[in-house]
């Protein structure tokens, strides 16, 4: 059981911590594409694929966050109104209650799968930020001849 403010709070988690670092990690990731670019504008396959990796850890992230968004807010916004109509109708049936009915003491029970997506694409996206840095990784070790 958890109190709906507290599912707010995750709800605000999925806008922020690790992704933030992630997505400066992917721009680094572009600007070193960038060093490796030859003087045509070309890339290199490997540096070509590792770019194509951070441009889908972007819309993977956007998903993530889309995704997150809409069911935490849409369970948080079906559990208030639940609360609500609950709170209303102890009032109703027992006019002289004096205890509290406070929205911070709700609980609700979370199911399992309310985040199963989120987590999917949250694990997914620094799948794609660790490949991007994987193929630039090969790419470095087979072209650059250090001594």
């Amino acid at each position: 059981m958890k109190r709906i403010s507290d599912l707010w709070k995750e709800y605000e988690f999925y806008t922020k911590g690790l992704t933030e670092f992630g997505r400066q990690l992917a721009f680094a990731c572009v600007a070193i594409c960038w060093i490796f670019k030859k003087d045509t504008l070309q890339l290199p396959a490997l540096i070509l694929l590792a770019l194509i990796s951070v441009v889908l850890f972007f819309i993977t992230d956007i998903a993530q966050y889309l995704s997150g968004s809409i069911s935490y807010s849409k369970f948080c916004i079906k559990k208030e109104k639940k609360f609500y109509k609950a709170k209303k109708k102890k009032l109703k049936n027992n006019p002289e209650f004096t205890g509290t009915l406070d929205y911070e003491d709700f609980q609700v029970n979370i199911p399992e799968t309310l985040g199963i997506w989120t987590m999917y694409l949250f694990y997914t996206k620094n799948f794609l930020l660790l490949l991007s840095y994987i193929l630039l990784i090969i790419y470095m070790v087979l072209n650059l001849k250090i001594m």
